[in-house]
C-alpha cells in the first residue's frame, strides 16, 4: 500500500476471532499499545468498512470479528492475526475449511496460560505452522480490567516498569514477541506460511 500523505508505505493488519470470548479487540489494542511503547510507532485502529485506507500512520489495525465485510478486508490486508483460545478446536475448522488461512497469518492465543498439553511447540507441530507464527497474550485479570477501563497503554507501560513480577515479565515478553512476529511476517509476503 502506498500512503500518499506520508509519502511512504503503510501496513494494514486485520485481526479476526472466531467468537466474542476470544478477546480479539483487547488483544489488538494490546499489540497497538506495544508498538507505541516499544517502537514509538502509532497504530490507527479502525472498524471502518472502507477498502481504501489512507492514514498518516504506518500501521492500521482492523478488528474484523463482527464486520460484515470481514472477508473483503482480510483479503486486502497485509497480515491476518487470527485470535484463538485454548482448547484449539476452532483452529481445525479454520485450518481445513476457510480460505482465509491462505493469507499471511499469525495465530494469537489470548488468555493463555502455560500448560504442557497446550504447548505452542505441540500446536506448531500438529498443524505444521512455523512456531514464530504462534504468539500468546497471557491470561491476566489485570489486563482484562485495563481493557474494560480503556487503560491498556497504561497497563503495558506498568508491566514494562514492573519487571520484578512474573506476570509483568511474561506479559512484556509475549507482547514483544508478538510485535516482532508482526514485523517479521509482514516483511515476508509471498512465502509459504505453513502446511
Amino acid at each position: 500500500h502506498y500512503n500518499s500523505i506520508k509519502g511512504g508505505m503503510w501496513l494494514h493488519i486485520a485481526f479476526y476471532g472466531i467468537a466474542p470470548e476470544v478477546g480479539t479487540s483487547a488483544n489488538m489494542k494490546a499489540v497497538a499499545a506495544g508498538f507505541l511503547q516499544y517502537q514509538n510507532r502509532y497504530v490507527k485502529i479502525t472498524e471502518d468498512e472502507e477498502s481504501d485506507f489512507v492514514f498518516s500512520e504506518e500501521l492500521v489495525f482492523t478488528d474484523c470479528t463482527n464486520n460484515r465485510h470481514a472477508e473483503e478486508i482480510i483479503g486486502k490486508s497485509d497480515l491476518l492475526v487470527y485470535n484463538l483460545l485454548i482448547p484449539y478446536q476452532e483452529l481445525e475448522t479454520v485450518y481445513f475449511r476457510h480460505s482465509m488461512v491462505q493469507k499471511n497469518i499469525i495465530f494469537l492465543i489470548g488468555k493463555y496460560y502455560q500448560d504442557k498439553f497446550y504447548d505452542k511447540t505441540k500446536l506448531a507441530r500438529t498443524y505444521r505452522i512455523a512456531e514464530e507464527r504462534i504468539c500468546t497474550i497471557p491470561y491476566s485479570p489485570r489486563f482484562q480490567k485495563a481493557y474494560e477501563n480503556e487503560t491498556i497503554l497504561q497497563y503495558v507501560r506498568e508491566q514494562q516498569g514492573k519487571q520484578t513480577s512474573l506476570e509483568a515479565i511474561e506479559f512484556t515478553a509475549c507482547l514483544q514477541q508478538m510485535i516482532q512476529a508482526v514485523c517479521t511476517c509482514t516483511g515476508r509476503k509471498g512465502e509459504i506460511y505453513y502446511g
